[in-house]
This record gives C-alpha cells, sequence and structure tokens, in this order.
C-alpha cells in the first residue's frame, strides 16, 4: 500500500480540497484510495505528532508513540482490507499558522516535524504533495485568517519582518526532501489547481474519475468588511481603520513589500524550473489534468 502525503501548504485549498476528498471517500474508496483528513488526524490519530517540535515533554512523547503505534494498526487494517493507497491530506504536519507568526517565519519546524510523520509511516511513504503561494498573498491570508482568531493587526515593523524573514519555499522543500529520503515530492501553485481539485488528486495519486464537487469554499478567507467588523467587535478601532473599506481581498503590504516578496517568489520559482533532482516534480502544467469546478459558495471555517 502506498502512502501519499498531502501536507499542505496552509491558505491554499487545503480545507476545501480535504472537503471533496470526505464528500468523495466512499467512491474512493471503491477505487481502492483510502482519505484521512481533519477528521481523522486531529482526533486522537495524529495529534500528538501534530504538536510544536519544542513540545518535548514525557507525557506529549508518550503521546507521540501512542500515535505510531494507531498508525500502525490502522494501516495493517487497510492492507488487510486490500486498500492500494492511503491519501493524509494534513496541512498541520508542516507546523501551524500561530507558529509562524509566533516566529515570523515560514514553518520554522518542518524539518523536525516532518521527521517524526516520516517515522509514523515508516517505509510506506511514496510522494508528498505540496502547494506553494506568493508570499504576498499567502501571508495575507494568513493575517486575514489569523486576525478574527485573536492575531494582532500588523504595524509596519511587523510586516518588515515577514517580508525580510529567511525562510522560502525553497528552504520548506529542502526540508521534506531531507525528512524524506527517496520519496517523491510534487510540488505545484495554489492559483493553477485551487478550482482543480480532480487535478490535484490525479497529481498525487494518478486516480482519475471524477469528484463531486464540494457546495461550499471551504475556510475562505475574511475579506476587508469582514476584517474591519472583526477588529472593531474586538475593539481595536485604529486597527479597524487601517483596513481600507470595500469588499476586496486584504492586503497590509505597502507596494515596496510586494516588490520584495514578489522576487522572493520568482527566485523560489526559478529554483523549481532548474532543479535536476529526480525527486521533485514541478509541472506548471499541471491545470490541464482536469478541467475547473464551478466556485461555490464562500464559507469561512475553523482549520
Amino acid at each position: 500500500m502506498e502512502v501519499i502525503l498531502h501536507i499542505g501548504a496552509h491558505r491554499t485549498a487545503t480545507r476545501s480540497f480535504q472537503v471533496i476528498l470526505h464528500q468523495n471517500r466512499q467512491a474512493l474508496a471503491k477505487g481502492g484510495i483510502a482519505v484521512w483528513g481533519p477528521e481523522r488526524t486531529r482526533t486522537g490519530l495524529m495529534s500528538g505528532l501534530l504538536k510544536s517540535t519544542r513540545l518535548n515533554a514525557p507525557e506529549v512523547l508518550a503521546q507521540q508513540a501512542r500515535n505510531c503505534g494507531l498508525i500502525a494498526v490502522e494501516m495493517a487494517r487497510l492492507k488487510q482490507a486490500g486498500t492500494r493507497q492511503l491519501l493524509v491530506s494534513e496541512e498541520n504536519m508542516l507546523g501551524s499558522l500561530r507558529g509562524n507568526f509566533k516566529v515570523s517565519m515560514l514553518y520554522p519546524g518542518a524539518r523536525q516535524r516532518l521527521a517524526r510523520i516520516a517515522q509514523a509511516f515508516g517505509g510506506d511513504c511514496r510522494r508528498i504533495g505540496l502547494s506553494i503561494r506568493p508570499y504576498h498573498d499567502y501571508w495575507a491570508s494568513a493575517l486575514a485568517h489569523a486576525i478574527p482568531r485573536g492575531l494582532a493587526a500588523p504595524g509596519e515593523e511587523d510586516l518588515d519582518r515577514l517580508v525580510t524573514q529567511p525562510r522560502s519555499w525553497r528552504r520548506v522543500i529542502e526540508d521534506v526532501v531531507a525528512a524524506f529520503p527517496g520519496v517523491d515530492i510534487a510540488v505545484w501553485e495554489f492559483d493553477r489547481l485551487k478550482a482543480r481539485p480532480q487535478a490535484q488528486l490525479r497529481l498525487l495519486t494518478g486516480a482519475g474519475g471524477c469528484l463531486a464537487p464540494a457546495l461550499v469554499h471551504a475556510n475562505a478567507a475574511p475579506d476587508r468588511a469582514e476584517l474591519r467588523q472583526a477588529l472593531l467587535d474586538r475593539g481595536k478601532l485604529a486597527a479597524a481603520a487601517l483596513v481600507p473599506a470595500g469588499r476586496g481581498p486584504y492586503q497590509p503590504f505597502a507596494a515596496h513589500h510586494m516588490d520584495a516578496l514578489q522576487a522572493q517568489y520568482h527566485s523560489d520559482l526559478a529554483w523549481l524550473r532548474q532543479c535536476t533532482s529526480a525527486r521533485i516534480r514541478f509541472d506548471e502544467q499541471v491545470e490541464q489534468a482536469a478541467p475547473a469546478i464551478p466556485a461555490p459558495a464562500r464559507k469561512r471555517g475553523t482549520a
């Protein structure tokens, strides 16, 4: 049985993809594909493995050991049932948005966290899937998601730190390579596949067929009007006043920030295009693998 890990990243339509996988789980099971999404990974099966790498308390280590045992039992059950592939979709395998903002860095503990995940799945892991997004969009969407949940609205210094932080998608991918020796890594751009869950599934598993679309766009970032209202509800009048009026997407970065972030992202893309590693696949035409589905209604989520 092949194990395929879809590790995110956050704010790249991961939750919408997970909702569609869950809604189509019975049809996928008939084709030999089992799916573990957040409804499994965050309810005891992997909860200890998803904790911060800094938490080395005995009770956390014991929970991680229990998780490894549970995963082994569940994988044995799936193999006995004749399952060909297990697709695990969980963006918190990389880290958390809260952790990113705590140190103003892109998945700083990814290598150590992923190494624990690799140990849990043993030699059965065959492929990793990672979606990347331009930094100015990624951080803006992450901020819009996190501010209503208690994160302070960013000031100029906070935004400067996000622009100058040393971690890049290239570094994250290199962490994946180090944590999973010999495993293939598929990388795609968010904008190309955000409305193409079937193409994502085909890229990860090779499966064809057709996925029934979700009825909602899960975990959508609040727009400016929603963000302003969230800040007003918290009594943050000055911060709310800095959010432009209207219903468009939140974008806190100034022009000089945007230029720097776009240059960083273009550097990542250049590296991916020139990468000679046979283990890293970056296909810029992957959206042609399946048509886009109609845009569903927006629904803010909690993932």
